[in-house]
């Protein structure tokens, strides 16, 4: 029963707890902030930023859709976090082993897990290209591993071998990629998506582990 919030702030003062990862707001537009409530919302079990110089948390990869704060935060049942998000910026936390452990370019997509009480990095990763990247959903499936999905203007991500879709067909292209527990490889990984603008914006895995995503496109 307790509550576990995504968001972004520009404050220095944005309420930490003692043990947390990143007490310290570490400058620019935005960071991420992670917090957890206690079942009645009095009190914080845990609560932390998650950032670098620039802007994170704040996307500006926008299409199809005006919501500059997307992003999502789940729990898996021992209460790990885990968080769809994006950065602008070098410097983000990442993971030793990560499967990109350096900001590609232009806005990037980041995919990261704490502890419950949010003082430990399990593992965290950028994701992205040169050109705009953003994580918009996270779910994990039978065995833990992270699914992420969301757009991209780019034409490099690590698509897998026999993906779905191979290549960017143009503009921003939904994806969606399978990830190995500490986010140290790839597993799958596809575009998808038509000529124009298409977003994957949610996410789901089933009891098969078959995966679903949700998205845009403004294509007949």
């Amino acid at each position: 029963g307790e509550l576990t919030v995504y968001g972004s702030s520009p404050s220095p003062n944005y309420p930490t707890t003692p043990t947390a990862y990143d007490a310290t707001f570490n400058g620019g537009t935005a960071d991420i902030v992670i917090s957890k409530l206690n079942p009645t919302g009095t009190a914080l079990i845990g609560s932390t930023y998650m950032g670098t110089s620039g802007s994170d948390g704040r996307n500006t990869f926008t299409s199809n859709y005006g919501d500059s704060y997307r992003g999502e935060v789940i729990c898996d049942a021992a209460g790990r976090i885990f968080v769809a998000s994006c950065s602008d910026s070098p410097g983000f936390p990442t993971s030793g082993g990560a499967l990109q452990p350096a900001h590609a370019g232009a806005q990037d997509g980041v995919a990261f897990s704490l502890s419950p009480d949010l003082s430990t990095l399990l593992w965290s990763t950028y994701f992205g290209t040169a050109q705009g990247d953003m994580c918009f959903g996270i779910k994990l499936n039978s065995m833990g591993e992270p699914y992420i999905c969301g757009g991209t203007a780019g034409t490099t991500l690590p698509v897998t071998p026999g993906a779905a879709q191979a290549v960017n067909n143009g503009a921003d292209e939904a994806f969606i990629a399978h990830l190995s527990q500490n986010a140290s490889s790839v597993i799958a990984c596809t575009y998808f998506g038509g000529s124009g603008d298409d977003v994957a914006f949610f996410l789901q895995v089933d009891i098969d582990d078959n995966a679903y995503i949700f998205g845009q496109s403004p294509a007949a």
